[in-house]
Protein backbone atom coordinates (compact mmCIF):
# COMPACT_ATOMS: atom_id res chain seq x y z
CA UNK A 1 0.00 0.00 0.00
CA UNK A 2 1.47 3.39 -0.91
CA UNK A 3 0.23 5.12 2.54
CA UNK A 4 1.61 8.43 0.77
CA UNK A 5 -0.28 8.75 -1.99
CA UNK A 6 -3.47 6.97 -0.80
CA UNK A 7 -3.70 8.93 2.89
CA UNK A 8 -7.43 7.28 3.03
CA UNK A 9 -5.60 5.15 6.19
CA UNK A 10 -5.49 8.47 8.30
CA UNK A 11 -9.00 8.48 8.68
CA UNK A 12 -9.14 4.86 9.76
CA UNK A 13 -8.45 5.75 13.23
CA UNK A 14 -10.94 3.39 14.88
CA UNK A 15 -12.11 0.28 13.58
CA UNK A 16 -15.84 -0.93 14.79
CA UNK A 17 -14.25 -2.63 17.93
CA UNK A 18 -12.90 0.41 18.90
CA UNK A 19 -9.28 -0.29 18.45
CA UNK A 20 -6.85 0.87 16.23
CA UNK A 21 -6.86 -0.28 12.95
CA UNK A 22 -4.01 -1.86 11.93
CA UNK A 23 -3.44 0.01 8.12
CA UNK A 24 -3.76 3.19 10.46
CA UNK A 25 -0.83 1.41 12.77
CA UNK A 26 1.00 1.13 10.06
CA UNK A 27 0.66 4.33 8.38
CA UNK A 28 1.43 5.96 11.36
CA UNK A 29 5.04 4.30 11.28
CA UNK A 30 5.48 4.66 7.78
CA UNK A 31 4.66 8.89 8.97
CA UNK A 32 7.28 8.39 11.23
CA UNK A 33 9.98 7.16 8.80
CA UNK A 34 8.61 9.32 6.28
CA UNK A 35 9.83 12.51 8.74
CA UNK A 36 12.67 11.21 9.10
CA UNK A 37 13.79 10.31 5.62
CA UNK A 38 13.07 13.71 4.43
CA UNK A 39 14.19 16.10 6.85
CA UNK A 40 11.46 16.23 9.47
CA UNK A 41 13.59 16.39 12.65
CA UNK A 42 14.86 19.71 13.99
CA UNK A 43 16.94 20.16 16.88
CA UNK A 44 18.08 17.37 18.87
CA UNK A 45 16.86 14.27 17.27
CA UNK A 46 12.57 15.73 17.40
CA UNK A 47 10.28 16.92 15.60
CA UNK A 48 7.15 18.79 15.48
CA UNK A 49 4.10 15.98 16.79
CA UNK A 50 0.71 16.39 14.55
CA UNK A 51 -1.30 14.36 17.11
CA UNK A 52 -5.12 15.95 17.82
CA UNK A 53 -3.30 17.25 21.36
CA UNK A 54 -0.23 19.20 19.90
CA UNK A 55 -1.32 20.11 16.44
CA UNK A 56 2.28 20.81 15.21
CA UNK A 57 3.25 23.17 18.32
CA UNK A 58 5.41 20.77 20.29
CA UNK A 59 8.59 19.33 19.85
CA UNK A 60 8.53 15.63 20.69
CA UNK A 61 11.21 12.59 19.88
CA UNK A 62 9.87 9.78 17.20
CA UNK A 63 8.55 7.21 19.60
CA UNK A 64 6.68 9.49 21.49
CA UNK A 65 5.07 10.90 18.69
CA UNK A 66 3.71 7.40 17.25
CA UNK A 67 2.46 6.76 20.35
CA UNK A 68 0.63 10.13 20.62
CA UNK A 69 -1.06 9.91 16.89
CA UNK A 70 -1.84 6.14 17.88
CA UNK A 71 -3.93 7.28 20.97
CA UNK A 72 -4.64 10.68 19.58
CA UNK A 73 -5.01 10.31 16.01
CA UNK A 74 -4.12 13.28 13.44
CA UNK A 75 -5.02 16.70 14.23
CA UNK A 76 -7.44 17.75 11.48
CA UNK A 77 -6.82 19.09 8.15
CA UNK A 78 -3.08 17.82 8.84
CA UNK A 79 -3.18 16.41 4.94
CA UNK A 80 -0.21 17.70 3.85
CA UNK A 81 2.82 16.94 5.77
CA UNK A 82 4.68 20.51 5.33
CA UNK A 83 6.01 20.19 8.22
CA UNK A 84 7.44 16.83 7.70
CA UNK A 85 9.23 17.51 4.40
CA UNK A 86 6.47 16.79 1.62
CA UNK A 87 6.51 19.28 -0.48
CA UNK A 88 3.01 21.01 -0.65
CA UNK A 89 3.15 20.94 -4.54
CA UNK A 90 1.98 17.96 -6.51
CA UNK A 91 3.60 16.46 -9.39
CA UNK A 92 1.26 17.40 -12.70
CA UNK A 93 0.54 13.85 -13.42
CA UNK A 94 -0.97 12.90 -10.33
CA UNK A 95 -3.81 15.71 -10.87
CA UNK A 96 -4.12 14.07 -14.20
CA UNK A 97 -3.71 10.34 -13.55
CA UNK A 98 -6.54 8.72 -11.78
CA UNK A 99 -9.30 10.86 -12.09
CA UNK A 100 -11.05 8.53 -10.32
CA UNK A 101 -8.96 8.08 -6.74
CA UNK A 102 -8.76 11.97 -6.64
CA UNK A 103 -12.29 12.14 -6.77
CA UNK A 104 -12.75 9.69 -4.12
CA UNK A 105 -10.06 10.97 -1.99
CA UNK A 106 -11.77 14.53 -2.32
CA UNK A 107 -15.46 13.31 -1.31
CA UNK A 108 -13.33 11.71 2.17
CA UNK A 109 -11.80 14.73 2.58
CA UNK A 110 -15.09 16.43 2.42
CA UNK A 111 -16.89 13.73 4.89
CA UNK A 112 -13.86 13.89 7.40
CA UNK A 113 -13.86 17.54 7.63
CA UNK A 114 -17.96 17.92 7.50
CA UNK A 115 -17.62 19.75 4.14
CA UNK A 116 -20.00 19.80 1.13
CA UNK A 117 -19.05 18.61 -2.41
CA UNK A 118 -19.73 21.77 -4.41
CA UNK A 119 -18.26 23.60 -1.41
CA UNK A 120 -17.71 26.86 -3.77
CA UNK A 121 -14.08 27.69 -1.34
CA UNK A 122 -11.35 29.50 -3.01
CA UNK A 123 -9.57 27.84 -0.23
CA UNK A 124 -9.49 24.22 -1.37
CA UNK A 125 -6.47 24.71 -3.04
CA UNK A 126 -3.91 22.52 -1.63
CA UNK A 127 -0.81 23.49 -4.10
CA UNK A 128 1.41 27.13 -4.29
CA UNK A 129 -0.90 28.99 -5.80
CA UNK A 130 0.49 29.30 -9.02
CA UNK A 131 -0.08 25.67 -8.99
CA UNK A 132 -3.46 24.01 -8.86
CA UNK A 133 -5.73 21.09 -9.81
CA UNK A 134 -7.93 21.17 -12.07
CA UNK A 135 -11.04 21.02 -10.10
CA UNK A 136 -9.41 24.10 -8.56
CA UNK A 137 -10.73 26.94 -10.81
CA UNK A 138 -10.81 30.17 -8.68
CA UNK A 139 -7.28 30.31 -8.51
CA UNK A 140 -5.42 28.84 -11.65
CA UNK A 141 -2.72 30.68 -12.86
CA UNK A 142 -3.42 33.12 -15.86
CA UNK A 143 -1.68 35.61 -17.79
CA UNK A 144 -2.15 39.54 -17.32
CA UNK A 145 -0.29 41.84 -19.10
CA UNK A 146 -2.22 44.95 -18.53
CA UNK A 147 -5.50 45.10 -15.91
CA UNK A 148 -5.37 42.62 -13.59
CA UNK A 149 -8.60 41.82 -11.55
CA UNK A 150 -7.84 41.91 -8.08
CA UNK A 151 -10.57 40.44 -5.14
CA UNK A 152 -11.54 41.69 -2.15
CA UNK A 153 -9.13 39.57 -0.44
CA UNK A 154 -5.23 38.18 -2.45
CA UNK A 155 -7.25 34.46 -2.31
CA UNK A 156 -10.12 35.60 -3.95
CA UNK A 157 -7.96 37.17 -6.64
CA UNK A 158 -6.27 35.47 -9.39
CA UNK A 159 -2.46 34.68 -9.49
CA UNK A 160 -0.46 37.13 -11.47
CA UNK A 161 2.23 36.00 -13.92
CA UNK A 162 4.17 37.93 -16.66
CA UNK A 163 3.86 37.26 -20.34
CA UNK A 164 5.23 34.30 -21.75
CA UNK A 165 9.13 34.29 -21.70
CA UNK A 166 9.40 37.58 -19.53
CA UNK A 167 9.66 38.56 -15.82
CA UNK A 168 8.65 41.36 -13.70
CA UNK A 169 11.22 43.63 -12.48
CA UNK A 170 11.27 44.83 -8.77
CA UNK A 171 14.02 47.34 -7.64
CA UNK A 172 15.26 47.63 -4.06
CA UNK A 173 16.35 50.13 -2.26
CA UNK A 174 16.45 50.23 1.37
CA UNK A 175 15.62 46.87 1.86
CA UNK A 176 12.19 47.96 0.27
CA UNK A 177 10.31 47.48 -3.11
CA UNK A 178 10.71 51.01 -4.49
CA UNK A 179 9.76 50.50 -7.95
CA UNK A 180 9.14 48.07 -10.67
CA UNK A 181 6.47 45.88 -10.40
CA UNK A 182 5.71 46.37 -6.16
CA UNK A 183 2.30 45.71 -6.81
CA UNK A 184 2.60 42.69 -8.07
CA UNK A 185 4.66 41.17 -5.75
CA UNK A 186 2.72 42.41 -2.83
CA UNK A 187 -0.60 41.18 -4.29
CA UNK A 188 1.72 37.24 -4.73
CA UNK A 189 2.21 37.88 -1.16
CA UNK A 190 -0.96 38.43 -0.24
CA UNK A 191 -1.97 35.04 -1.87
CA UNK A 192 0.53 33.51 0.60
CA UNK A 193 -0.27 35.17 3.41
CA UNK A 194 -3.69 33.94 3.68
CA UNK A 195 -3.02 30.01 1.93
CA UNK A 196 -3.44 28.11 5.04
CA UNK A 197 -1.48 25.18 4.08
CA UNK A 198 1.45 28.19 3.95
CA UNK A 199 0.85 29.86 6.88
CA UNK A 200 -1.77 28.03 9.65
CA UNK A 201 -3.55 30.87 11.87
CA UNK A 202 -3.20 28.28 14.92
CA UNK A 203 0.63 28.26 14.79
CA UNK A 204 2.26 31.35 16.10
CA UNK A 205 4.56 33.21 13.50
CA UNK A 206 7.97 31.99 15.60
CA UNK A 207 6.68 28.44 14.86
CA UNK A 208 5.77 28.25 11.35
CA UNK A 209 7.76 26.00 9.52
CA UNK A 210 10.94 27.23 8.48
CA UNK A 211 11.35 25.69 4.71
CA UNK A 212 8.25 27.96 3.74
CA UNK A 213 10.33 30.86 3.13
CA UNK A 214 13.18 28.96 1.02
CA UNK A 215 9.76 27.75 -1.25
CA UNK A 216 8.03 30.90 -1.56
CA UNK A 217 11.41 32.18 -2.63
CA UNK A 218 11.91 29.72 -4.83
CA UNK A 219 8.41 30.53 -6.53
CA UNK A 220 8.78 34.19 -6.49
CA UNK A 221 12.24 33.71 -8.75
CA UNK A 222 10.13 32.01 -11.63
CA UNK A 223 8.44 35.49 -11.85
CA UNK A 224 10.38 38.09 -10.70
CA UNK A 225 13.47 39.48 -11.18
CA UNK A 226 14.99 41.65 -8.27
CA UNK A 227 17.63 44.68 -8.91
CA UNK A 228 19.14 47.65 -6.51
CA UNK A 229 17.66 51.11 -7.63
CA UNK A 230 21.37 52.20 -7.62
CA UNK A 231 23.60 50.32 -9.98
CA UNK A 232 21.13 47.56 -11.10
CA UNK A 233 23.01 44.65 -9.23
CA UNK A 234 21.30 41.79 -8.50
CA UNK A 235 19.76 41.57 -5.26
CA UNK A 236 21.14 38.07 -2.78
CA UNK A 237 18.63 35.58 -1.95
CA UNK A 238 18.84 36.34 1.52
CA UNK A 239 17.71 40.07 1.37
CA UNK A 240 14.71 39.38 -0.61
CA UNK A 241 13.88 36.56 1.92
CA UNK A 242 14.37 38.99 4.60
CA UNK A 243 11.86 42.06 2.63
CA UNK A 244 9.81 39.16 1.94
CA UNK A 245 8.97 37.35 5.14
CA UNK A 246 8.87 40.97 6.54
CA UNK A 247 6.29 41.51 4.45
CA UNK A 248 4.24 38.40 5.10
CA UNK A 249 4.78 38.81 8.88
CA UNK A 250 2.16 42.07 8.51
CA UNK A 251 0.18 40.58 6.06
CA UNK A 252 -0.50 37.36 8.23
CA UNK A 253 -1.30 38.96 11.37
CA UNK A 254 -3.58 41.56 9.76
CA UNK A 255 -5.31 38.77 8.65
CA UNK A 256 -5.80 37.14 11.56
CA UNK A 257 -6.36 40.35 13.50
CA UNK A 258 -9.58 40.68 10.80
CA UNK A 259 -10.53 37.42 11.67
CA UNK A 260 -10.38 37.70 15.21
CA UNK A 261 -12.71 40.82 15.48
CA UNK A 262 -15.07 39.16 13.32
CA UNK A 263 -14.88 36.45 16.29
CA UNK A 264 -14.84 38.70 18.44
CA UNK A 265 -18.12 39.87 17.36
CA UNK A 266 -20.23 36.95 16.61
CA UNK A 267 -22.05 35.04 19.51
CA UNK A 268 -21.04 31.62 20.55
CA UNK A 269 -23.59 29.81 18.17
CA UNK A 270 -22.54 31.92 15.35
CA UNK A 271 -18.62 31.29 15.71
CA UNK A 272 -19.90 27.37 14.77
CA UNK A 273 -20.38 28.68 10.86
CA UNK A 274 -16.72 29.73 8.92
CA UNK A 275 -17.81 34.04 8.28
CA UNK A 276 -14.72 34.17 5.37
CA UNK A 277 -15.35 32.31 2.28
CA UNK A 278 -11.60 32.42 2.03
CA UNK A 279 -11.15 29.81 5.49
CA UNK A 280 -12.75 26.00 5.11
CA UNK A 281 -14.99 25.01 7.91
CA UNK A 282 -12.67 22.81 9.39
CA UNK A 283 -9.66 25.62 9.31
CA UNK A 284 -11.72 28.15 10.75
CA UNK A 285 -12.39 25.30 13.60
CA UNK A 286 -8.70 25.00 14.31
CA UNK A 287 -8.52 28.82 14.62
CA UNK A 288 -11.45 28.73 16.87
CA UNK A 289 -10.33 25.84 18.96
CA UNK A 290 -6.96 27.92 19.18
CA UNK A 291 -8.28 31.18 20.61
CA UNK A 292 -10.61 29.17 22.94
CA UNK A 293 -7.82 27.92 24.66
CA UNK A 294 -7.22 29.43 28.55
CA UNK A 295 -3.84 30.92 28.11
CA UNK A 296 -4.65 32.16 24.72
CA UNK A 297 -7.22 34.27 26.24
CA UNK A 298 -5.75 35.06 29.14
CA UNK A 299 -3.06 36.73 27.20
CA UNK A 300 -5.78 38.48 25.49
CA UNK A 301 -7.40 40.14 28.15
CA UNK A 302 -4.09 41.20 29.34
CA UNK A 303 -3.27 42.96 26.11
CA UNK A 304 -6.74 44.64 25.88
CA UNK A 305 -6.34 45.65 29.60
CA UNK A 306 -2.83 47.22 29.26
CA UNK A 307 -3.87 49.30 26.13
CA UNK A 308 -6.91 50.52 27.58
CA UNK A 309 -4.14 51.82 31.38
CA UNK A 310 -1.25 52.34 29.31
CA UNK A 311 -0.17 55.81 29.30
CA UNK A 312 3.92 56.09 28.92
CA UNK A 313 4.29 56.42 25.21
CA UNK A 314 7.31 55.97 23.21
CA UNK A 315 8.70 57.18 20.22
CA UNK A 316 9.62 53.68 18.11
CA UNK A 317 6.60 53.12 16.10
CA UNK A 318 6.10 49.82 15.40
CA UNK A 319 10.24 49.22 16.47
CA UNK A 320 10.29 46.64 19.49
CA UNK A 321 12.35 47.64 22.47
CA UNK A 322 14.93 45.08 21.83
CA UNK A 323 15.29 45.88 18.70
CA UNK A 324 15.79 49.60 19.63
CA UNK A 325 18.47 48.29 22.23
CA UNK A 326 20.18 45.92 19.21
CA UNK A 327 20.73 49.18 17.23
CA UNK A 328 21.93 51.02 20.28
CA UNK A 329 24.55 48.70 20.83
CA UNK A 330 25.73 48.57 17.53
CA UNK A 331 25.90 52.14 16.97
CA UNK A 332 27.26 53.29 20.27
CA UNK A 333 29.74 50.35 20.95
CA UNK A 334 31.00 50.42 24.37
CA UNK A 335 29.23 53.70 25.13
CA UNK A 336 26.12 51.74 25.03
CA UNK A 337 23.66 52.20 28.44
CA UNK A 338 20.48 49.74 29.24
CA UNK A 339 19.33 53.33 31.21
CA UNK A 340 20.19 55.69 27.75
CA UNK A 341 18.71 53.45 25.65
CA UNK A 342 15.46 52.69 27.68
CA UNK A 343 15.38 57.08 27.86
CA UNK A 344 15.62 57.25 24.28
CA UNK A 345 12.78 55.28 23.22
CA UNK A 346 10.54 57.55 24.86
CA UNK A 347 12.15 60.75 23.98
CA UNK A 348 11.81 63.30 20.43
CA UNK A 349 15.32 63.98 18.73
CA UNK A 350 15.20 67.17 20.47
CA UNK A 351 15.36 65.20 23.96
CA UNK A 352 12.00 66.30 24.95
CA UNK A 353 9.29 64.06 26.57
CA UNK A 354 5.71 63.07 24.87
CA UNK A 355 3.97 64.27 27.73
CA UNK A 356 4.01 65.00 31.21
CA UNK A 357 3.44 61.31 32.61
CA UNK A 358 6.01 60.04 30.27
CA UNK A 359 8.85 62.35 31.76
CA UNK A 360 7.51 61.86 35.29
CA UNK A 361 8.22 57.89 34.97
CA UNK A 362 11.13 58.05 33.35
CA UNK A 363 12.81 60.53 35.63
CA UNK A 364 11.46 57.95 38.20
CA UNK A 365 12.70 54.63 36.16
CA UNK A 366 16.45 56.45 36.06
CA UNK A 367 16.43 57.36 39.86
CA UNK A 368 15.77 54.40 40.59
CA UNK A 369 18.48 52.52 38.67
CA UNK A 370 21.35 54.94 40.32
CA UNK A 371 20.15 53.98 43.54
CA UNK A 372 20.89 50.32 42.50
CA UNK A 373 23.99 50.94 40.88
CA UNK A 374 24.68 52.67 44.75
CA UNK A 375 23.74 49.90 46.57
CA UNK A 376 25.38 46.81 44.18
CA UNK A 377 28.40 49.14 43.52
CA UNK A 378 28.41 48.25 40.28
CA UNK A 379 26.28 49.01 37.73
CA UNK A 380 23.27 46.55 37.36
CA UNK A 381 22.00 45.76 33.19
CA UNK A 382 18.55 44.20 35.27
CA UNK A 383 15.67 46.73 34.09
CA UNK A 384 12.54 44.54 34.37
CA UNK A 385 12.61 44.66 38.04
CA UNK A 386 13.15 48.37 37.30
CA UNK A 387 10.05 48.95 35.60
CA UNK A 388 8.05 46.69 38.04
CA UNK A 389 9.01 48.76 41.01
CA UNK A 390 7.84 52.03 39.12
CA UNK A 391 4.68 51.21 37.05
CA UNK A 392 3.76 48.33 39.47
CA UNK A 393 2.09 46.19 36.80
CA UNK A 394 2.28 43.79 33.96
CA UNK A 395 4.06 45.82 31.88
CA UNK A 396 6.71 43.93 29.46
CA UNK A 397 5.99 42.60 26.07
CA UNK A 398 2.00 44.05 25.51
CA UNK A 399 3.29 47.57 24.85
CA UNK A 400 6.47 48.25 23.23
CA UNK A 401 8.68 50.40 24.73
CA UNK A 402 8.36 50.00 28.37
CA UNK A 403 10.86 47.07 28.66
CA UNK A 404 11.67 43.62 28.21
CA UNK A 405 9.31 41.75 30.94
CA UNK A 406 7.50 38.66 30.33
CA UNK A 407 7.77 37.30 27.01
CA UNK A 408 5.69 35.57 24.94
CA UNK A 409 4.92 32.04 25.44
CA UNK A 410 7.14 29.98 23.11
CA UNK A 411 5.88 25.85 22.88
CA UNK A 412 5.22 24.68 26.17
CA UNK A 413 7.93 26.41 27.97
CA UNK A 414 8.05 29.90 29.01
CA UNK A 415 10.88 32.58 30.45
CA UNK A 416 10.98 36.12 31.47
CA UNK A 417 13.88 38.57 30.14
CA UNK A 418 14.72 38.97 33.70
CA UNK A 419 15.67 35.09 33.85
CA UNK A 420 17.78 35.42 30.16
CA UNK A 421 19.38 38.70 31.37
CA UNK A 422 20.11 36.88 34.50
CA UNK A 423 22.35 34.22 32.87
CA UNK A 424 24.08 36.64 30.56
CA UNK A 425 25.17 38.55 33.83
CA UNK A 426 26.39 34.90 34.76
CA UNK A 427 28.28 34.40 31.78
CA UNK A 428 29.75 38.18 31.61
CA UNK A 429 31.03 37.24 35.66
CA UNK A 430 32.41 34.59 34.28
CA UNK A 431 34.63 36.39 31.30
CA UNK A 432 35.67 39.49 33.48
CA UNK A 433 36.83 36.67 36.12
CA UNK A 434 38.97 34.93 32.93
CA UNK A 435 39.91 38.55 32.42
CA UNK A 436 41.15 39.11 35.95
CA UNK A 437 42.90 35.82 36.03
CA UNK A 438 44.88 36.76 33.01
CA UNK A 439 45.97 40.03 34.62
CA UNK A 440 47.09 38.11 37.39
CA UNK A 441 49.47 35.87 34.50
CA UNK A 442 50.79 39.03 33.23
CA UNK A 443 51.79 40.39 36.17
CA UNK A 444 53.32 36.90 37.70
CA UNK A 445 55.49 36.84 34.59
CA UNK A 446 56.47 40.39 35.06
CA UNK A 447 57.34 39.64 38.63
CA UNK A 448 59.16 35.77 37.85
CA UNK A 449 61.49 37.86 34.94
CA UNK A 450 61.67 41.46 36.99
CA UNK A 451 65.70 40.95 36.96
CA UNK A 452 65.62 39.77 32.90
CA UNK A 453 63.48 42.60 31.99
CA UNK A 454 65.97 45.18 34.35
CA UNK A 455 68.57 44.43 32.74
CA UNK A 456 67.30 44.61 28.99
CA UNK A 457 66.10 47.67 29.80
CA UNK A 458 69.60 48.56 31.12
CA UNK A 459 71.10 47.59 27.96
CA UNK A 460 69.24 49.64 25.87
CA UNK A 461 69.37 52.35 27.87
CA UNK A 462 73.18 52.19 27.78
CA UNK A 463 72.90 51.71 24.14
CA UNK A 464 70.78 54.63 23.54
CA UNK A 465 73.40 56.69 25.80
CA UNK A 466 76.09 55.35 23.30
CA UNK A 467 74.02 56.36 20.33
CA UNK A 468 73.33 59.74 22.08
CA UNK A 469 77.12 60.46 22.63
CA UNK A 470 78.38 59.10 19.26
CA UNK A 471 75.77 61.52 17.64
CA UNK A 472 77.23 64.53 19.79
CA UNK A 473 80.58 63.94 19.19
CA UNK A 474 79.98 63.26 15.26
CA UNK A 475 78.49 66.59 15.69
CA UNK A 476 81.11 68.31 17.69
CA UNK A 477 83.43 67.30 14.86
CA UNK A 478 81.45 69.01 12.19
CA UNK A 479 81.54 71.91 14.30
CA UNK A 480 85.29 72.12 14.89
CA UNK A 481 85.63 71.56 11.08
CA UNK A 482 83.69 74.06 10.06
CA UNK A 483 84.82 76.52 12.48
CA UNK A 484 88.65 75.99 11.47
CA UNK A 485 87.50 76.54 7.35
CA UNK A 486 86.14 79.51 8.54
CA UNK A 487 89.12 80.94 10.77
CA UNK A 488 91.32 80.18 7.78
CA UNK A 489 89.47 82.03 5.08
CA UNK A 490 89.43 84.86 7.09
CA UNK A 491 92.68 85.35 7.37
CA UNK A 492 94.00 85.08 4.12
CA UNK A 493 91.58 88.17 3.22
CA UNK A 494 93.49 91.33 2.17
CA UNK A 495 92.96 94.10 4.91
CA UNK A 496 90.69 96.64 4.07
CA UNK A 497 92.70 100.04 2.39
Amino acid sequence: MDYLADKSWMFKYTNKFSRCDQSFVDGVHFFVEYAKKNKGITGKGVMLCPCAKCENKFNQDTEMIAFHIVKEGFFRGYTTWHFHGESRKRPREENQGDAGHGRQMESMLNDAFLQETGETSTRQCRTSPAVCSNNETQEQPIVETSKARRGRGPTMGKTLIPPPGQKWLCMVANNLVEDGEGGALSHQLGIYSRTWSYFPLNIQWECQAPGVFDEILKDLKKHYVFRYLEGNALVPDEVVKTICKKSLCQMVKKWRNKLKKKYDEMDQESRKICPDPRLTQAEWESIVKYWAKSDVIESSKRNKANRAHAQAFHTLGSKSIARHYMEERKRLGDDFTILGSYLSAHRRKDGSYLNKYTQEKCVEVERVFHEKNLQQSQETTDLPPILDQVFGRHHGGFERGMGGGWSRRSHQYSSTSATRIEVLSTQVSVVQDEKKAMMETIENFKETHKEEIRALEARMEEKLQAQLQAQAKMFMDIMKTRLSAFDSSSSQDPPDT
